[in-house]
């Protein structure tokens, strides 16, 4: 699906205005910077994957990354595992909670929002117009499910591999959120149209 040239340069200057230099002027938190890395390797993953199988994932959600573990995509292992949630959350908060990291994504079956703290693309409500693509397609993000997975921070993973990192503060001078907003909200029901193409199961 080919993306209307006009449409393009409507989400380019809203990437510009939410920030996406800004992981470039400061200096964030280590959890955030662990959880852009993360995000980096699915991205990695996510290629090995559309290479072998001539697209990207097709489930929405969670299982639209979990399937680089339950596909076999990655070895199954506790490092891979990690990468498959934000580290700003807990996994004691998580329904993978108890659970050895091997048995977190070894299948797509039983997984819920709340097995990941991250977000993953709806595909099917909003298909890819391809893989790798532009930056202005949200692949992944921190799902802010609980309150924020980062304090003033969203991180969100873009089709060409570039990490977008939003920042509450400026989203809310910019007029892209609300002023009373304290958590920047993923999914259907983002203030950020971008963010809507993300699913929260």
């Amino acid at each position: 699906m080919r993306i209307p040239t006009s449409l393009l340069a409507v989400l380019t200057l809203t990437f510009t205005a939410c920030g996406s230099e800004a992981g470039a002027a400061h200096d964030f938190s280590s959890d955030v910077e662990e959880c852009k890395a993360n995000l980096r390797e699915i991205f990695a993953g996510l290629s090995d994957y559309a290479e072998a199988e001539g697209r990207a994932p097709e489930k929405s959600g969670v299982a639209f990354f979990a399937e680089l573990i339950a596909g076999g995509t990655w070895e199954n292992d506790e490092a891979h595992a990690r990468f498959l949630t934000c580290p700003g959350v807990p996994i004691e908060a998580l329904a993978i909670a108890g659970k050895p990291p091997t048995e977190w994504f070894a299948s797509l079956d039983g997984l819920t929002g709340d097995s990941s703290s991250y977000a993953g693309r709806d595909p099917v409500k909003h298909p890819l117009p391809g893989f790798p693509g532009p930056g202005t397609e949200a692949l992944i993000a921190c799902d802010n499910r609980h309150g924020a997975n980062h304090e003033g921070i969203t991180n969100v993973l873009l089709s060409d591999g570039s990490v977008l990192t939003l920042e509450l503060e400026r989203e809310i001078e910019n007029g892209n959120v609300e002023k009373d907003v304290e958590v920047l909200v993923v999914g259907p029901d983002s203030p950020l149209p971008e963010l809507r193409t993300l699913s929260l199961d």
